[in-house]
């Protein structure tokens, strides 16, 4: 079954020794030596190709690799690295330089060369240590952002409002108009019992939301895509329904799901998913300052919550919102903004949660966390699990948003 899971372990990744040929194999063989066990216990494939001037650049598959790690070994090869780069088109790539043989230098001029020329390559000085934590955290991320690029999505609702996602990612969209959602027989089951407490909750009521998380879940499958977004406000006049339990469901699944069809949001549900391994959570702003942060929304993920259950839907009294108890612990909430140029985030802690009150939607958070009105880039921002900043902050880069954090700015 198709998931951002298996596109992430189906990401080649390969590294490349850059060396010149003034200085002789045994100058830097044990140095590369050292550096194939790191690469190996990385899952990183370290080619028999030694890169030693412009004419093996050229013997490169590119088309074969999906990560490019440029491992520089010695100085003098700042210009075969900058050709690889110019070759793979776009694709992430991790420049490394060591403390020695003039190794760093070769590698910073090379990424300052190709930055200005509007590449993006990451540039890892490396000492041992504290730098494979970092270079694992850095493949991660470029691993992520490759399987993002092989993405399809399940659009539900009217053409457009994706085009900058496209853009930034590389994703595609496939469309579905809403009456050509087709919706199985589906009362509830053990399955839906497990997740959610029915009790209260109508049958004849929940089988067509129910019905429609396996509609939807087969229409991922055909399309052989990993992901969906919906325009809810339009299925929902259509169908007389909400899709927030489907949508919740589909986020247990491990498939990046957005209502109201927010791609942007959808993108971050994506970085949630393949960072954390779990769903992210969208969430509306209600209220934020003086260290405090609420957001609410009606689609919270099972998985995330501690106890959930099933109420009216909040603006339409419709059936049926998620309404969740989300999981202590800490978080990360982000943000990108409209033109996708920014990607803000912030360290948060849970407070408590719940529908802990009427006149919001029924997943109701409240957290600790430094975020202001006046620095919003967003109504909707994304809950995710543990703290992910620093590598939000690589993505972002890798993606061609600037990362900013939450109170950074302040005085």
């Amino acid at each position: 079954m198709p998931r951002l899971a298996e596109l992430l372990s189906q990401v080649r990744v390969v590294a490349f020794p850059l060396a010149s040929r003034v200085h002789g194999e045994g100058y830097y063989r044990p140095v590369l030596e050292r550096f194939r066990r790191v690469f190996r216990g990385l899952g990183v494939e370290c080619g028999g190709l030694m890169i030693t001037g412009l004419e093996d650049v050229e013997k490169v598959r590119v088309e074969d690799i999906d990560v490019a790690v440029l491992l520089f070994l010695t100085g003098g090869t700042s210009a075969a690295a900058r050709r690889l780069v110019e070759r793979l088109a776009g694709k992430p790539v991790i420049l490394i330089g060591h403390l020695y043989h003039n190794s760093i230098a070769s590698a910073v001029s090379a990424a300052s060369k190709l930055r200005a020329r509007g590449f993006r390559p990451v540039l890892l000085p490396y000492r041992g240590g504290e730098s494979i934590i970092e270079l694992a955290r850095v493949l991660k991320v470029a691993r992520l952002v490759s399987a993002l690029s092989k993405m399809k999505v399940v659009h539900i609702g009217g053409d457009g409002g994706w085009e900058r996602f496209l853009e930034v990612t590389g994703a595609r969209v496939v469309t579905v108009k809403p009456g050509d959602v087709e919706l199985p027989e589906a009362g509830v089951d053990e399955q839906l019992a497990a997740r959610i407490d029915l009790g209260g909750v109508e049958p004849g009521l929940v089988a067509k939301p129910y019905a429609l998380y396996r509609a939807l879940k087969k229409l991922i499958e055909e399309f052989d895509a990993h992901g969906l977004a919906i325009d809810c406000f339009s299925f929902l006049e259509e169908k007389g329904f909400t899709p927030c339990l489907a949508l919740s469901l589909l986020l247990d699944d491990g498939y990046p799901a957005a209502c109201e069809a927010d791609y942007r949001s959808l993108l971050l549900l994506a970085l949630a998913q393949g960072l954390t391994g779990r769903p992210g959570w969208i969430g509306n702003i209600v209220d934020t300052g003086r260290g405090r942060l609420m957001l609410a929304h009606c689609t919270v993920a099972t998985s995330l919550t501690s106890y959930a259950t099933l109420l009216p839907h909040f603006e339409t009294g419709k059936p049926y919102a998620v309404a969740g108890t989300m999981k202590q612990g800490e978080y990360t909430i982000a943000a990108i903004d409209p033109e996708y140029r920014v990607l803000k985030a912030a360290k948060a802690k849970l407070k408590y949660s719940g529908t802990l009150t009427g006149g919001r939607c029924r997943t109701q958070s409240v957290f600790e966390a430094d975020i202001d009105f006046d620095e919003l880039v967003s109504n909707h921002h994304v809950a995710m699990q543990g703290d992910v900043r620093r590598e939000l902050r690589i993505a972002a880069y890798l993606l061609g948003m600037r990362y900013e954090e939450y109170g950074a700015g302040r005085g």
